[in-house]
């Protein structure tokens, strides 16, 4: 791909070589000797009629036949002119031709007006207004005579595989794809525009589409097309390997120019990276959000998309990851489906956006990342006037920025596709929110993140909606959901919904029955309505109760004290409302006003100015602008992106030019460390993402783009470094010199002991100077209970050094008689004050069934001379040197059989459920004692005997062929069988609620086939595989109101394997561990309460562990995640299922399953039928557990 900045000289050589040509021609013409000598020199001037090409200058490098014009050379050439039937063919592998089009007009109806051949590289350089069109008949694309099918190109201007074409000028190029395409390029194939006007007047399919990359760094696009716009998605047919593109890479960078596009499809797409910097764009789908033409089935006519064909395919050349990254630009979007998708993840961190859309306004299915870090208060800046749903994303975080959202149904919506794989948005495990979380995302975990940023939305629908947790840790958030008495709320969250350090004012119709999580939330909340008033920190209570009922239009005024704190004007009638700030300490009131005062509502009232630059970008460094509210001065700024131009002064690179010049490399600032011997080292991050650091015990380093990470000397250069302390050491003073504007400590980075150096204007030195601490300063403690309650810690934050100091605790372990452990940790300070906490467990207790024998339990292994419990039938998990009663997995269960009188044993007792082994005589060294080692659950152990008279062993061995955990040994008969089964549940089945335990666990172990039981369910427990390893399956659950136990069975996937009884459970996780790799598994999982009867009974779930050819789905994505119908109405849910490289065996068909079938059913097929008015949930869930969640609304 040609360069820019290393092309300076060589084209302004050649068109001051124009000049010189004339001076030969005119002066050295007659002197015939001098004639050659000039040629070298010429630009040809080669002037286009209905008949012929005049060489009107002539030159070489070129050859004409009759209104074919064939460049055979590299060069420059200058076209001009006007030919009804007339092309321009540049020869493959060219390295530098340049045409300059003055005022040509080209048609043809036999090929594209301009062709360039496979690997060529050409600029088009525009003079004066130029225009092509392809009038190709559509038909002979698809011609049955391959010659003519061959031919065809269905372009105006048509670029084959592995060319580059560049753009630039002062003049425009009119454009009519009469045929297909406006502008084509094949695989490999780039398209750069620097300058100039491309006009694309008509195009039946695509506008301008160019299979490896498109870069616009300036110049006016205008696009008319019947499909997409600007396109650069590689062929692929996944059914057809002679049309599979897999070197292409798909790009789309924007960094400038203005852009005017009209098409029925998509506007702008592509498939791998589309990024955007600056620009000014205006863009119109399918007849805008009003469309009364666009079916959300058949058509796809987003305004900016990143997706592809490519992103299932294995063996391909590059990665596809369907991204979007935009830092500038200003955007007018009218779009009839989403305004902006990306199939992955979109990354949105400055630009203004004014967006009308019948869809979403942004939409990723992994993560949609909003603002940046400490990011200005208008980057980005997103109006979104008409929607379906405002923001949607798997996982959705919100950093800085100003949203304005219109929604006929959610505002914010954490749902839609997988969220699997890595997630860019995370905070790095949020570190810059400590204790926040964080990480990467799994299938089905969908959450909001709001850590800064104003936003407004007016919605019908819920107004911060997530299907997972939500997360409001800054910013401030005007949230107006539906109207009172409607079913929606300002805020719905499946998971847990946390308020800690952002302001919040919300209002609606329902409170949703949501809670915050009073042991995160940090900061008093106040809501009325909804059922009932209340408010406070955790521990208090609101001071007022009641119902709530203000008026559309109405001013409601909030006061703390005699003290206005926040104003909003109602839009519609609500019955619910919620506020919470971390600067107001105490409960508020709810009241009303006659009039606003628009400096105490939301941010979108406030009197602002135009806005005035503070600081003026340049080609190089970004500028500022600032916008001051006229009332109250309260100021906010945005960023203005770098403002680079390019002129037609370098079309070739130095290897055309052999000039030898190259650009001078940015090496930063050398930065300096200075430290004591308090300092353990330091640390460097390239940029303001701190999940890794970038150098390691360093001295030195260099300020860089803290955006980028790239070397920086412009004076905007940062340096993010972290302090490592040694123990008992914390930070006294960090201290720059002139050289360095300010050093930013943990209220900019959110890190302890980590600090930001801005604004480096010159090598600098950073002085670190350390105390030993004392501890004096310490935040309350934090317990923290180590996994099974096996360790404890009582953790204080220590104002001084900014580290969080551990003071581990002792532990002890008290059964009590329902046969729960009292866990209790005490630490005792330096000044005798003793400070304790508990936390309880059910213990995992052993059942002994033993026939013709009594069991004696030691508690501990040291030993066995006498037991601690004699003739019992159970014994529980303990410390195997304490005897502490445990639930860490690491417990044992020592116990000895005393056979009666005339009986023996007939072998190794057969132990079922979660542990290590079982050990005998060889390691106790006491005949008849058994030892059973990490015990991680509830464990059945039968004792088999014989009268001593009978001949030969059951076993010779001693062992009766129990592995452990596995469940590779076929169902024998023994549990439960003879147990009473009368008590069948509500639906006349062993498996539906109010079944007896033994009614089902007789109907389980007699299953003989894999296929799901009838009375089992999928939307209650949720059933699924969470870590799936080479010998090991963690499985996770939904927990179920009123369940006391979960009863877990499994074994091996086939007919000839019944289920198990594997393990009683009270969580809602369980590994099973002992597994063969690369094999089929099934599991059925059991809610009882506390009576014993069924709840719940999953649907059977079938796992393939890692390790060989056997695969499992991973994730599903639908059509719609939400409906809205008529009732009587039908919705086809399409669903697709990924299986990674690994195709899955099926043992269960993808299956839908309703929450609620009087509101709504769905069939085998996945056809939803409305039955009534309401709202309810549609599963797609696949064979492991792996599912897809449509909301349907019936109206």
């Amino acid at each position: 791909m040609h360069g820019v900045t290393k092309r300076k000289n060589y084209y302004a050589k050649k068109l001051w070589s124009v000049v010189l040509t004339i001076i030969l021609t005119v002066t050295l013409l007659p002197l015939g000797g001098l004639e050659a000598k000039a040629e070298t020199a010429v630009i040809p001037v080669l002037t286009f009629s209905d008949t012929a090409i005049a060489e009107t200058v002539a030159g070489s490098g070129y050859t004409i036949a009759g209104t074919t014009l064939t460049i055979t050379a590299n060069g420059v050439y200058q076209i001009t002119g006007s030919c009804t039937e007339g092309s321009v063919s540049v020869k493959k592998s060219l390295t530098d031709v340049v045409l300059i089009l003055k005022d040509l007009t080209l048609t043809s109806a036999s090929t594209a007006p301009i062709s360039i051949k496979k690997g060529s590289n050409v600029t088009l350089h525009l003079e004066g207004t130029s225009t092509l069109t392809d009038n190709e008949d559509p038909a002979d694309e698809t011609s049955t005579d391959t010659s003519v099918a061959d031919a065809f190109e269905g372009a105006a201007v048509k670029a084959k595989s592995g060319s580059t074409l560049t753009v630039c000028g002062s003049g425009t190029l009119n454009i009519a794809g009469n045929a297909k395409n406006g502008m084509k390029g094949g695989a490999l194939s780039s398209l750069i525009v620097q300058s100039g006007t491309i006009n694309v007047t008509n195009a039946v399919n695509n506008g301008i589409a160019f299979d490896d990359s498109i870069t616009v760094n300036g110049g006016n696009i205008r696009i008319h097309a019947g499909n997409d716009g600007l396109k650069a998605v590689p062929d692929w047919d996944a059914a057809n390997t002679d049309d599979q593109d897999g070197e292409s890479a798909g790009n789309i960078t924007v960094n400038g120019g203005n852009f005017e596009i009209d098409v029925d499809g998509d506007a702008i797409q592509a498939e791998h990276d589309l990024k955007i910097t600056n620009g000014v764009f205006d863009i119109t789908t399918e007849n805008g959000y009003n469309s009364k033409t666009f079916n959300a089935d058949t058509m796809s006519s987003k305004g900016i998309k990143a997706s592809g064909e490519r992103s299932e395919a294995t063996g391909l050349s590059v990665d596809v990851t369907n991204n979007i990254l935009i830092s500038g630009g200003s955007f007018t979007m009218n779009t009839a489906d989403d305004a902006i998708h990306s199939d992955t993840n979109a990354t949105i961190t400055g630009g203004t956006f004014d967006i009308y859309t019948k869809d979403d306004g942004a939409h990723a299915d992994k993560t949609l990342t909003l603002g940046t870090q400490n990011g200005r208060e208008r980057d980005p800046e997103i109006n979104i006037y008409s929607s379906y749903e405002g923001l949607e994303g798997g996982t959705v975080y919100t950093y800085s920025g100003k949203y304005y959202v219109t929604a006929s149904d959610d505002g914010v919506n954490a749902a839609g596709g997988s969220t699997n794989g890595s997630d860019p948005g995370a905070g790095g495990g949020n570190t810059w929110r400590p204790g926040g979380p964080g990480g990467t995302t799994t299938s089905g975990d969908y959450n909001l993140y709001f850590y800064g940023g104003d936003m407004y939305v007016n919605c019908n629908g819920d107004g911060l909606d997530s299907n997972g947790g939500l997360y409001l840790y800054g910013g401030s958030y005007t949230v107006l959901s539906q109207a009172g008495g409607a079913d929606n709320s300002p805020f719905d969250s499946d998971g847990e919904w946390v308020i800690d350090g952002a302001t919040v004012f919300g209002a609606g119709g329902n409170s949703m029955n949501e809670s915050y999580n009073a042991q995160k939330t940090t900061q008093t909340v106040t809501t009325v309505g909804g059922g009932g008033m209340g408010g406070g920190r955790p521990g208090q209570t609101g001071t007022s109760t009641g119902s709530a009922s203000f008026a559309a239009n109405s001013i409601l005024n909030v006061t703390s004290g005699n003290n206005t704190v926040y104003m909003e004007t109602l839009p519609k009638y609500v019955n619910y409302v919620l506020y919470s700030s971390p600067d107001v300490d105490n409960s508020v009131t709810f009241g009303t006003a006659g009039a606003l005062d628009t400096c105490k509502s939301n941010a979108f009232t406030h009197n602002w100015d135009a806005g005035v630059v503070t600081k003026e970008a340049t080609d190089t460094t970004e500028g500022v602008m600032t916008f001051t509210c006229q009332d109250c001065q309260k100021t906010e700024t945005k960023t203005i992106p770098v403002t680079t131009t390019y002129s037609c002064d370098g079309h070739n690179n130095e290897e055309n030019t052999g000039s030898g010049e190259t650009d001078e490399k940015d090496e930063g600032y050398a930065v300096t460390f200075v430290t004591d011997d308090g300092v353990a080292g330091i640390d460097v991050y390239y940029t303001q993402d701190y999940t890794g650091a970038d150098e390691t015990d360093v001295t030195s380093a260099v300020s860089r783009n803290s955006d980028t990470g790239e070397a920086d000397s412009t004076g905007d250069g940062q340096i993010n470094f972290l302090i490592r302390l040694k123990d008992g050491y914390s930070v006294e003073s960090v201290e720059k010199d002139d050289f360095c504007k300010n050093i930013k400590g943990y209220e900019a980075t959110g890190v302890a002991n980590l600090y930001r150096g801005t604004k480096i204007t010159g090598d600098t030195t950073i002085t670190i100077k350390t105390v030993q601490c004392a501890h004096a300063n310490l935040s309350d403690p934090v317990w923290n209970w180590a996994e099974g309650y096996a360790s404890a810690s009582y953790d204080c934050y220590c104002a001084d050094c900014k580290q969080t100091v551990s003071f581990p605790a002792q532990i002890t372990g008290e059964l009590n008689e329902d046969r729960t452990i009292t866990f209790t940790a005490s630490y005792t300070d330096k000044a005798g004050e003793i400070y304790t906490d508990t936390k309880t467990a059910d213990a995992f207790v052993a059942s002994f069934e033993a026939d013709n024998a009594t069991i004696d339990v030691y508690y501990t292994k040291n030993d066995y001379t006498k037991a601690d419990e004699t003739d019992t039938q159970t014994a529980v998990a303990r410390d195997s040197d304490t005897g502490m009663p445990v639930v860490s997995g690491d417990g044992q269960i020592n116990f000895k059989v005393n056979p009666a009188e005339g009986y023996e044993l007939a072998g190794t007792p057969s132990v079922s459920g979660d542990y290590k082994n079982i050990k005998g005589a060889a390691d106790t060294g006491v005949e008849n004692v058994y030892r059973i080692t990490k015990v991680a659950g509830n464990l059945t152990i039968k004792i088999a005997t014989k009268k001593k008279d009978d001949a030969g062993d059951t076993d010779s061995t001693g062992d009766s062929g129990n592995t452990g955990s596995s469940a590779d040994i076929a169902e024998t008969g023994a549990g439960t069988k003879n147990d009473p089964a009368s008590l069948l549940g509500a639906d006349g089945t062993a498996f539906g609620t109010g079944a007896s335990e033994a009614a089902m666990e007789n109907a389980v172990t007699a299953l003989t086939s894999d296929a799901d039981p009838a009375g089992t369910v999928f939307n209650k427990l949720q059933l699924k595989a969470k870590t799936i390893k080479n010998t090991s399956i963690k499985l996770g659950w939904k927990k179920v109101d009123g369940a006391a136990k979960y009863v877990l069975y499994a074994n091996r996937c086939g007919s000839k394997y019944k289920y198990k009884k594997i393990a009683t459970l009270t969580g809602k996780t369980y590994t099973y561990k002992g597994l063969k790799k690369g094999t089929y598994y099934k599991f059925l999982l059991v809610a009882l309460d506390k009576n014993g009867n069924v709840i719940s009974s999953a649907k059977p779930i079938h796992v393939a562990t890692t390790g060989g050819t056997a695969g499992n789905v991973k994730s599903i994505s639908v059509n719609k995640t939400k409906v809205t119908l008529g009732v009587n109405k039908k919705f086809t849910i399409k669903a697709t299922v990924n299986s990674g490289k690994l195709k899955a065996a099926q043992h269960r068909k993808l299956s839908f399953e309703s929450t609620n079938k009087s509101v709504a059913v769905v069939s085998k097929k996945g056809v939803i039928t409305a039955k009534a008015k309401g709202t309810c949930y549609v599963y797609a869930y696949a064979q492991n557990g792996v599912y897809q969640k449509i909301k349907v609304t019936v109206r």
